[in-house]
């Protein structure tokens, strides 16, 4: 009886929790360009009105409707640890901190700025169905002109983390799985 009041307990307690979407997992890239900055670009310089382009996207970024060529808009990005970084688009909006800066050549010759930043990803729009969670966001800066920055191009990733478990979520689980336990031992007993 006892065991029988466990299993129906636990199975009670796992359909009782609230089924909720989990936040998108999965990575969109793209291209983006801005006026011209300081010459020349490194460390500290501020990139505005940045506008980019979804080129490619996996896992939830491109189901169930795709976000490929989709225009996204950056608000100023300052290439300092610490500085905010704020993306807006029609399919969600990011929230982060950059967390790294990396100087460097580009291929062109002329100087490279990388920028990470991890914060929250709050979908909405053909992502509405998600809910907003960890994301990571970075940038790839190069200079256009050799003398003086013409403008700027450059490249992001935008991705999704898959969610760690909650703890709640794990007991819940730990509780169907103790049912089914107890309700295998007691038929093997029986």
């Amino acid at each position: 009886m006892i065991r029988k009041l466990f299993l129906v307990c636990s199975l009670a307690l796992a359909l009782a929790a609230p089924a909720q979407a989990a936040p998108v997992a999965g990575t969109a890239q793209g291209i983006l360009a801005g006026p011209a900055t300081p010459f020349p670009i490194a460390e500290d310089t501020t990139f505005f009105t940045l506008l980019g382009t979804v080129l490619g996207a996996s896992g939830d970024f491109a189901a169930p409707d795709d976000v490929r060529g989709r225009i996204v808009g950056f608000l100023p990005v300052t290439a300092t640890v610490g500085e905010d970084v704020v993306m807006v688009s029609l399919f969600g909006a990011y929230a982060g901190v950059v967390t790294a800066v990396t100087e460097g050549v580009g291929g062109n010759g002329r100087p490279s700025v990388g920028v990470s930043s991890i914060g929250t990803f709050s979908p909405f729009g053909v992502l509405g169905d998600f809910t907003p969670g960890l994301a990571t966001l970075d940038f790839t800066f190069f200079q256009v002109g050799r003398f003086a920055v013409q403008g700027v191009v450059g490249s992001f990733t935008l991705t999704g983390l898959v969610p760690v478990p909650v703890p709640a979520a794990l007991a819940l689980f730990g509780f169907g799985l103790a049912g089914l336990v107890v309700t295998r031992a007691a038929r093997r007993g029986a």
